[in-house]
């Protein structure tokens, strides 16, 4: 994640709330999100929350055009 906690321990943090039907990764780099979601897997079981997932389209963010 950007605040560099893990996706495994959000992950991990929310499973048991029943309200959520999924957990999700969104505008990430799809060279990324198969190693987000095998690192929660762990956590996973039927009665869990699923994931869903969002990438971007691979460009990087450049901030220098926006100074």
């Amino acid at each position: 994640m950007c605040s560099g906690d893990k996706f495994s321990d959000a992950y991990e943090k929310f499973k048991d709330n029943r309200q959520l039907l999924a957990i999700g990764v969104n505008c990430t780099s799809p060279k990324f999100i198969t190693g987000l979601l095998q690192s929660a897997k762990k956590f996973q079981t039927l009665s869990m929350p699923q994931f869903i997932v969002y990438s971007n389209d691979g460009k990087v963010w450049n901030n220098k055009l926006f100074k």
